[in-house]
């Protein structure tokens, strides 16, 4: 993993806090989760995705040209705290240098109420929606064969006054994976980009903000349900609604349903 800003948002950590700290979430992870993952191919990839991620945070706070040990930091942890020391052992230096010049900002390490990453990543939950009240069927699809798009309408229904702080990736339809690719016949329809979609990056929503998120299945078999989970990045998981294939008031219209 190559990129620091998603290796802090898969560990729902900030780049204000400490190394102590960041490894402090990083075992909390692991100690509550790693008895799962023998048995759970999810919580296998979680734990190995925390682990690249924790990598590349050290990897961009140490040089590790200087201590390419550090690399096995899992057995020389004392190198960490050692650096640690005297990286704020500078740091104060420096800010009493700074201070006694007038140019000391204190960074805001939080959101604008308090709230950290962290909490904004974890501490909500979703609900289906719908793209306009004014159709019948709950959700948009296209049928190309084997293979459909489904696009899903989710709202913020509990988060922080803030909002939530949500990744595309997290969302899982049963076994599949969401894709930030939209086609052309998904812009093409008005209704459908009434609400904003999900790219590949974390986004903050708003409470009650509609969003959309795409996947890439298979065809549905009729009155087949399917059920939408979001993984929040602290290992649990939210059953967000499901999704059921059938006909339209007896009539011949089929579509998906909540």
């Amino acid at each position: 993993m190559d990129d620091v800003n998603r290796a802090y948002q898969i560990l729902g950590v900030t780049p204000t806090m400490s190394l102590e700290e960041i490894e402090a979430v990083y075992d909390e992870l692991l100690e509550k989760y790693e008895h799962l993952a023998d048995d759970n191919m999810y919580y296998k990839e979680k734990i190995a995705e925390w682990t690249d991620a924790f990598d590349c945070i050290i990897d961009h706070r140490i040089d590790i040209t200087e201590h390419p040990s550090y690399q096995n930091h899992s057995d020389q942890r004392w190198l960490s705290s050692l650096v640690v020391v005297k990286l704020v052992f500078i740091v104060i230096i420096a800010c009493i240098v700074i201070k006694q010049i007038g140019w000391l900002e204190i960074p805001n390490q939080s959101v604008s109420n308090g709230s950290s990453i962290y909490e904004l990543s974890n501490n909500f939950e979703l609900s289906l929606s719908k793209f306009s009240e004014f159709t019948d069927w709950d959700w948009g699809y296209y049928e190309d064969g084997d293979q459909w798009t489904i696009i899903l309408a989710i709202e913020v229904s509990k988060a922080d006054e803030e909002g939530a702080l949500i990744n595309a990736y997290n969302f899982r339809l049963e076994e599949d994976c969401p894709t930030t690719l939209i086609t052309k016949d998904i812009y093409s329809d008005e209704e459908l980009n009434q609400v904003h979609y999900l790219g590949g990056y974390s986004e903050l929503v708003p409470l009650n903000q509609k969003f959309g998120v795409v996947f890439n299945v298979a065809a549905f078999e009729q009155g087949e349900e399917r059920i939408l989970y979001y993984y929040y990045p602290d290992g649990s998981k939210h059953e967000v609604g499901r999704l059921i294939f059938d006909v339209l008031n007896n009539k011949e219209d089929q579509g998906i349903f909540i």
